[in-house]
C-alpha cells in the first residue's frame, strides 16, 4: 500500500494564497425529503473562489492516480449531525462551514491520526465556502470526495436544477487542493436502471463537472445490486472515472471483485462498508460487548481481502479504495420499535435516542440487524470503538 505524502512547504503556500477566506454556512445524502434550492442568504462574492491548484487526479486502467501517482483510498464516510439535531432542520446536515470548526476540526485530527487519507461528504451546500473545512483536511493530508443530495427520480425529474447545483459545487471547489473528486449522489440509481434517459442524464452531470473540474475525478455511490447497475450504465457513462459501489456483503465480498471486473474496465471504489454495533440479547437489542470486538474481527477479515484486489500495487486488480461506513453513529436516521437512552433513562424513538430497527435481518453482519444509527466507529460523543484500532493498523500497512 502506497503513501501520499503532504510536504509543508506546499501547504504553507496554499495557506497564504486562500487566506481571508471562510464564510459560513447542506444536506446529508438521506432518505429524507429536502428542497433543491441554493441557499439563499449567499454571499455572491464567495462564488468565485482561488486557489493554486497542486493536486491533479486521474486514471489509468484500474488504477487512480494522485499528480500520476498509483493512490488508494483508505477513506471515511463523514456527515456529523449532532444528537438531537436532523439533516431536515438547519444548517441541513452542513456541518462543513468555519461556523462549525469545533465539531469537524476535532474529528479531522481522529481521522488523521488513524492513517485516513480520504473523507467523503454526502451532500453540502454547494454555493457555501467550505475553504476552512478544506484547508484543515488538506493540512493533515486528507484529500475530500463530495456530493450533492440526489435521490431516485430527480435524475430525470429534476435533472436542469441538479445539473446546476453540481456545476455549482464544482466552481466553488475545483481548484482546491484537498478536492479529490465528485460523487453523483447516493444510491440513486432505483427503478431507472434499464433507462437510457437516466443514464444519459446521469453522465451529462459527469461531463459538467469534468468540464469545470478536468483534473478531479467523477464518481458514484450505487446500491449494491449484482452489477446491474454498473453493466446497464457502463456504455452511457464515458465521463465517468470510478464507480463507486456500497458494499455490505460481510466478512468477504465473496465474487463481487470478479463480477466487477467482468462489467467495467474502470477502477471501483467500496464507497460504503462497514457494521452495525448492536446486537439482541433474547431478543432485545442492545450495545454490541467488548465495545464491538465482534465488528473489529469482520472488519479486519474483509479489509485483508479488499487490500489483496487492490490496484495501486497491483494495476490488474479493481479496487481503488474504500470510505469506511461511518465516522460516527448517527442518533437521526431511524424510526424504530425500540431504542437506548443514557442513564437508563425513559425514551421515545427519535433523534435524541439511539434507535433499532424490527425486521431487517441480515446474516451479513455479526449482530444480525441493519440497524442504521450504530454504525460508528466513535460513538455520538466520540468514544472510540474497538474498530478504531483494527483501521489505525490495517491503514498503516
Amino acid at each position: 500500500m502506497k503513501k501520499t505524502f503532504i510536504y509543508l512547504t506546499v501547504v504553507m503556500l496554499f495557506f497564504v494564497l486562500s487566506s481571508g477566506k471562510g464564510k459560513a454556512g447542506t444536506i446529508t445524502e438521506t432518505k429524507s425529503s429536502l428542497q433543491n434550492v441554493i441557499s439563499l442568504n449567499a454571499d455572491p462574492s464567495v462564488l468565485q473562489p482561488a486557489y493554486y491548484d497542486v493536486t491533479n487526479w486521474s486514471t489509468s486502467g484500474r488504477q487512480i492516480l494522485l499528480n500520476g501517482k498509483p493512490f488508494f483510498a483508505k477513506g471515511m464516510g463523514y456527515q456529523p449531525v449532532p444528537v438531537g439535531s436532523h439533516p431536515n432542520n438547519s444548517p441541513n446536515g452542513d456541518y462543513f462551514t468555519a461556523d462549525y470548526a469545533g465539531i469537524y476540526q476535532p474529528d479531522v485530527d481522529k481521522m488523521a491520526a488513524m492513517g485516513v487519507n480520504a473523507i467523503k461528504i454526502y451532500s453540502w451546500y454547494p454555493d457555501k465556502d467550505h475553504s476552512a473545512f478544506l484547508n484543515y483536511c488538506y493540512s493533515k493530508g486528507i484529500y475530500v470526495l463530495v456530493g450533492y443530495f440526489m435521490p431516485p427520480g430527480t435524475i430525470i425529474g429534476e435533472f436542469q436544477q441538479k445539473l446546476a447545483l453540481f456545476k455549482t459545487l464544482a466552481q466553488m471547489t475545483s481548484t482546491h487542493p484537498a478536492i479529490m473528486g465528485y460523487m453523483l449522489g447516493n444510491e440513486n440509481v432505483g427503478s431507472d436502471v434499464n433507462n437510457p434517459q437516466f443514464w444519459n442524464n446521469y453522465n451529462a452531470i459527469a461531463a459538467a463537472l469534468k468540464q469545470i473540474a478536468p483534473n478531479k475525478l467523477t464518481t458514484t455511490g450505487l446500491v449494491d445490486d449484482g452489477m446491474k447497475s454498473v453493466i446497464a450504465g457502463n456504455n452511457y457513462m464515458t465521463s465517468l472515472d470510478v464507480w463507486g459501489i456500497n458494499v455490505f456483503r460481510g466478512k468477504t465480498l465473496g465474487d463481487f471483485y470478479s463480477t466487477f471486473m467482468s462489467a467495467s474496465k474502470k477502477p471501483v471504489w467500496i464507497t460504503e462498508i462497514g457494521f452495525p454495533n448492536s446486537v439482541r440479547n433474547n431478543g432485545v437489542p442492545g450495545m454490541m460487548p467488548d465495545n464491538g470486538k465482534a465488528v473489529g474481527d469482520y472488519t479486519e477479515s474483509v479489509l485483508e481481502e479488499i487490500f489483496d484486489n487492490s490496484s495501486d500495487d497491483e494495476p490488474d486488480d479493481p479496487v481503488g479504495g474504500i470510505f469506511y461506513f461511518m465516522f460516527c453513529d448517527e442518533w437521526w436516521k431511524q424510526e424504530c420499535p425500540a431504542c437506548w437512552a443514557p442513564n437508563g433513562q425513559n425514551c421515545s424513538c427519535g433523534p435524541t435516542t439511539h434507535d433499532f430497527t424490527a425486521t431487517n435481518y441480515t446474516d451479513n453482519f455479526p449482530g444480525k440487524y441493519w440497524d442504521e444509527e450504530w454504525f460508528g466507529i466513535y460513538t455520538a460523543d466520540r468514544q472510540p470503538r474497538e474498530v478504531v484500532s483494527v483501521l489505525k493498523t490495517m491503514f498503516g500497512k
